[in-house]
């Protein structure tokens, strides 16, 4: 069985409308649709990993197995939001994907869309030593078909008939420290980094001061950039 990784995406987390309802495709084992609930949101899972999703399925209100690149899903109702958090990167078509999943958009609904940024000053260092290998996680995660700067990123996602309506940020300068804790191990061991005391007094008091620095220079310093974007 693959290692099953589990993380919560807080600046898809806080791009998210109180009470809606969500569509995550590629949600994984449903950490992040855990939390929007706690926003009083009702969150449908699509992941193509029984594992993951079995674990989903205890957290999310709906679930479905699904290869999301062979397939599209019968869903009978249209959603307030509909997620990719950090799913694009790994599809051999990403335009295709994407575009056929608006149809499950209401007409004043959005999509959020995490994309890694290749251009990060970790990934410019690296590049800077003669060193991109790739690893088991990360922007360099050795899953990934697609690799997006910020102007490639906007490109591809307005490619498909939508309109970037706001850009938000994950930063990494003490973040990839944090994280590093649950870049191994299993999923009990990543589960219990995420619930410790350490990682909440991170998201709560650490991560808005980074995340405010890398706003200076988004470009550079922007582990993951995240669209809000709508139909045109």
């Amino acid at each position: 069985m693959a290692e099953i990784y589990s993380d919560i995406n807080q600046a898809v987390l806080r791009n998210v409308p109180k009470g809606s309802s969500v569509l995550d495709v590629g949600c994984g084992t449903g950490t992040l649709g855990a939390e929007l609930r706690k926003k009083n949101c009702t969150v449908f899972g699509i992941e193509y990993s029984k594992e993951s999703a079995d674990l989903a399925s205890k957290r999310l209100n709906k679930v479905i197995l699904s290869d999301i690149e062979s397939e599209i899903p019968k869903i009978d109702r249209k959603f307030d939001v509909i997620i990719f958090a950090d799913v694009l990167e790994h599809l051999k078509n990403p335009e295709t994907v994407l575009k056929s999943y608006l149809r499950f958009i209401k007409p004043s609904g959005i999509v959020v869309i995490s994309l890694p940024n290749i251009a990060n000053w970790t990934i410019r260092l690296k590049l800077l030593f003669g060193n991109l290998t790739p690893t088991e996680t990360g922007i360099l995660d050795k899953t990934h078909l697609h690799f997006y700067t910020l102007k490639t990123a906007k490109r591809m996602i307005e490619s498909v008939g939508l309109k970037i309506s706001r850009i938000d940020l994950n930063p990494n300068f003490v973040r990839s420290a944090v994280m590093f804790g649950i870049k191994g191990g299993n999923h009990q061991v990543h589960e219990q980094l995420l619930n410790s005391k350490a990682f909440k007094f991170y998201t709560k008091i650490v991560l808005p001061i980074e995340t405010l620095i890398a706003r200076l220079w988004r470009k550079m310093f922007s582990y993951q950039f995240i669209f809000v974007a709508r139909k045109k």
